[in-house]
């Protein structure tokens, strides 16, 4: 543009020799000129969309360290002996002023009669070492006087100040056992031992068992999911059924009142208690590998292999109500190798879980999913 009106001024004179470089001058210089007007232009909004990026860089990065990350690798199991982690539940603490820092978990059917009580968290020090035993085991304890047929499932509880572990052995593929078990212990404080190098050393713990031995009302199921209702001291329960099986029926929650929490009088204590564990209502999913009720009671979660759906307890309903009237929220877990454990962390804001796999990673998964994806819940 600039160029073309120099020229149009400088031709309507007599051309001489001298015009003729003037001009020549002009263009030259006009050129000269619109590259450098483009360039500084250029720059400038080159300079502008880089600040302007980098801002925005700054505040996405920002704003994605706010955000809870939906899930957290806290290390692997160490301990070569765990091999199919299928019940996991939070530890008590080691003293009264410290939080939870490691979780119990068992293996499936054939191990050896023993609870494994891993680190996920090490209070002692901050250093490298300290933080290279998260996953390693802190404590066996063996329980005298149970067997491991078939062990699935775990949970935690409390009778007034006592506190107990149950293991649940419920499994029943073949559907041919028709009588199950809970194995019953008070859960031990265990105070972590290190070496002289911040290494964890294991303690080796026993004791007795309680056995409680039940049946369901409707007959044989196969179950890989228990945990513990305080509001009225009973396992919930809700079995497993395959993808491919032909029944129409949908998989059902049970409820077993427990014994240990029962008030019997003088007649009722003379005959043993018939311990069955009732229908309550339909679950819509299959192949059910876990459950947990939260630290203060207010939520259930069920998993499977793929999910898990939660249900949150309204104000004046009980669980029964809760699980046959309302809809559970669903949640992703991370994918695994048969994903079977799972328990709230020890301060119920966020969930834990584990895989049926040599060296498997410890999971923790975020409650608050719902900041990248819509709810979806299962359609009851």
């Amino acid at each position: 543009m600039i160029v073309d009106h120099l020229s149009k001024i400088n031709v309507i004179r007599p051309d001489s020799t001298n015009q003729r470089r003037c001009r020549s001058l002009l263009k030259a210089f006009g050129r000269v000129g619109l590259i450098f007007v483009a360039t500084v232009i250029l720059c400038q909004s080159s300079s502008a969309q880089e600040s302007g990026n980098s801002t925005k860089a700054a505040k996405v990065q920002k704003k994605e360290a706010r955000k809870p990350k939906r899930f957290v690798a806290l290390g692997r199991f160490e301990d070569e002996v765990i091999t199919e982690s299928s019940g996991v539940t939070t530890a008590r603490p080691a003293s009264d002023d410290t939080e939870s820092n490691a979780i119990w978990t068992i293996n499936d059917s054939g191990g050896a009669p023993v609870l494994y009580q891993v680190c996920i968290k090490d209070h002692a020090s901050e250093d490298a070492a300290a933080k290279s035993n998260v996953g390693r085991t802190q404590a066996t304890f063996q329980l005298i006087g149970a067997s491991n047929r078939d062990w699935e499932s775990m949970c935690g509880f409390a009778i007034g100040e006592d506190r107990f572990l149950a293991v649940g052995e419920v499994g029943d593929n073949a559907l041919r056992h028709g009588v199950y078990k809970i194995y019953v212990v008070a859960e031990p404080v265990v105070q972590p031992l290190y070496s002289k190098k911040g290494k964890l050393k294991v303690r080796k713990l026993k004791a007795k068992v309680r056995t409680i031995e039940f049946k369901y009302d409707d007959g044989p199921h196969n179950c890989e999911a228990i945990s513990y209702n305080s509001d009225d001291d009973t396992f919930w329960f809700v079995e497993k059924v395959y993808i491919d099986d032909t029944r129409k029926t949908p998989p059902g929650i049970y409820v077993l009142p427990n014994p240990m929490a029962a008030v019997e009088d003088d007649a009722k204590k003379k005959k043993k208690p018939k311990n069955v564990a009732k229908r309550i209502a339909d679950f819509p999913v299959r192949n059910v590998t876990g459950m947990a009720f939260s630290p203060d009671n207010q939520r259930l979660v069920i998993r499977n292999y793929f999910g898990a759906w939660l249900y949150e307890k309204a104000g004046g309903k009980t669980w029964q109500e809760t699980v046959t009237e309302s809809k559970a929220k669903t949640l992703s877990v991370p994918l695994q190798s048969q994903g079977e454990a799972i328990c709230f962390s020890a301060d119920g804001q966020s969930l834990l879980v584990t895989s049926e796999f040599k060296n498997a990673i410890i999971w923790q998964v975020s409650l608050d999913q719902d900041a990248n994806r819509k709810k979806n819940e299962t359609g009851k």
